[in-house]
């Protein structure tokens, strides 16, 4: 079974995003939870947000492998805020903005597996992906990401 994703927008934009990006995504081996606000989650074939947006978070930081924030970094900042417990305990998180012009790792970058993500992401909307892991922008080697392709990741 793939990486459990959840995938979040608020916007019109973003929801048709959303319904894009979640068809290319399965189609590339991810398990996809997609929600929008209700206004536009029947238009685009999406789950309705029932809750609010620190609601979902903290449904999807017990049950998924990465969140998909789609839409402003604050609205992704403040509704992890409660529930980040650590780099070997947090999900992935990733914020695309509505126009798919920005990827950004925003959490878990290497053992969480965002800054992967982030590039999936990047190659499939034609987006700039937003990496600023010391690590990566340096090109250097790091050992969380060594350890974890070698199923070391629990000992971290």
């Amino acid at each position: 079974m793939g990486q459990k994703l959840g995938i979040v927008s608020f916007t019109e934009h973003g929801s048709q995003l959303n319904e894009r990006l979640r068809e290319m995504l399965e189609r590339s081996g991810y398990v996809c939870e997609s929600y929008a606000a209700e206004k536009y989650a029947g238009k685009y074939h999406l789950f309705p947000l029932k809750v609010s947006a620190k609601a979902w978070t903290e449904k999807m930081f017990q049950s998924m492998d990465a969140l998909l924030f789609i839409g402003a970094c604050g609205i992704a900042v403040r509704s992890i805020a409660p529930y980040l417990q650590g780099k070997d305990k947090d999900p992935a998180v990733v914020v695309l903005d509505e126009r798919g012009i920005f990827a950004i790792s925003l959490l878990s970058g290497h053992l969480g597996g965002a800054n992967e993500l982030t590039a999936v992401l990047a190659n499939l909307t034609g987006a700039i992906p937003v990496i600023t892991t010391a690590t990566d922008i340096n090109g250097r080697f790091a050992v969380d990401v060594f350890a974890k392709s070698r199923i070391c990741g629990s000992q971290i």
